[in-house]
């Protein structure tokens, strides 16, 4: 067996152990334990907050900035319930979600670079003096609404898939792909 066919055989190998122990979720059933987490916290006067971490790639296809890649953390700390009215005659419901009143999140792109001061290391790519500010929030239903405080726009990020702790989609317009992972912290202070 040639080299380059025996890495083939056992990348296919990995994969197929990966791929087993994968496993798809629904968003909602996914985001539910984080959303009562941070409700607990309100209602009971703690600091329970919800960690997001996110990567985003713009699509290869179109023009653009094309392969441009950023990496986004931020923390989302209030809980807002699901709300039903008549519209138009009409029962219309917005889903309960968690999220942030101001800039919850900061995002930092591979396109922006900086000097390090040192020769041997020279520009680094993801810049932490040139990030953006974002004010998150993420329904229960999975989609996850962005606001730019530095740009001034909003734009969401509807899921296609939830699978082993992470929500995948796509922004809209369909350019840019999103991942996205969520962690529970306690932030109160005894």
């Amino acid at each position: 067996m040639r080299p380059s066919s025996l890495i083939a055989a056992c990348g296919f190998g990995l994969l197929s152990l990966v791929a087993t122990e994968a496993r798809a979720e629904d968003c909602a059933t996914m985001l539910q334990p984080h959303i009562e987490w941070v409700r607990t916290g309100d209602v009971n006067s703690r600091l329970y907050d919800v960690n997001v971490h996110a990567v985003s790639i713009v699509n290869v296809s179109g023009g653009g900035a094309r392969g441009l890649a950023s990496s986004l953390t931020g923390q989302l700390t209030t809980y807002t319930g699901s709300i039903c009215r008549i519209v138009g005659g009409y029962w219309s419901c917005t889903p309960a979600k968690i999220g942030n009143s101001s800039a919850n999140s900061s995002q930092v792109f591979s396109d922006r670079s900086y000097w390090t001061g040192d020769w041997s290391v020279g520009w680094q790519d993801f810049s932490a003096y040139a990030k953006d500010s974002w004010t998150l929030s993420v329904s229960s239903t999975g989609v996850v609404t962005m606001q730019s405080n530095t740009w001034g726009f909003t734009t969401s990020v509807t899921p296609t898939a939830c699978a082993n702790g992470v929500l995948y989609g796509f922004e809209t317009g369909g350019t840019t792909f999103w991942s996205f992972t969520f962690e529970d912290v306690n932030n109160t202070i005894y």
